[in-house]
């Protein structure tokens, strides 16, 4: 799709997921039904915008970490820092939220559905790697008082 969005008497605006937040009010012409259009703006990010390519290329910063320390640590047995794991649960679960307010124009209305179907099947996935991602934190977290030896893998 072209990176540039359209005029503004032209916008259609679509949200990755309805059923996450007040967002998906905003009908396809961009406006919602209340008088909040104006706060709704800042919610939005667009996917074009600078902040949204910095946020990707800070993704794929912590994601190369993250698939270099996690072979590492599992091979060798080596202890992770507990503020690494802080860093790493949080910034996947703002990613996601993140993801969910990136916002996207499109043209045609089937296209629109069918991305609305492929974020929802790839957010069931991403959900269940942010739980292991939470749990190992738990883990670690309570490993000293005893209470979490049922949660070790």
């Amino acid at each position: 799709w072209d990176a540039t969005p359209p005029p503004p008497n032209r916008r259609v605006t679509f949200f990755l997921d309805h059923d996450v937040s007040d967002l998906s009010k905003l009908h396809r012409s961009g406006r919602s039904h209340g008088a909040d259009e104006s706060m709704w703006r800042y919610c939005v990010l667009q996917p074009n915008s600078l902040t949204s390519l910095s946020c990707d290329v800070l993704s794929c910063a912590i994601l190369v970490c993250d698939l270099v320390s996690i072979p590492y640590t599992l091979a060798w047995n080596v202890s992770g820092s507990t503020a690494y794991l802080f860093l790493t649960s949080f910034f996947w679960t703002w990613d996601i939220l993140r993801m969910r307010l990136t916002v996207r124009y499109e043209e045609e209305p089937r296209e629109t559905r069918r991305c609305e179907r492929q974020h929802g099947d790839r957010c069931l996935f991403d959900l269940a790697l942010l739980a292991v991602d939470w749990v190992s934190l738990a883990t670690v977290m309570l490993s000293g008082y005893g209470t979490a030896s049922f949660l070790r893998v």
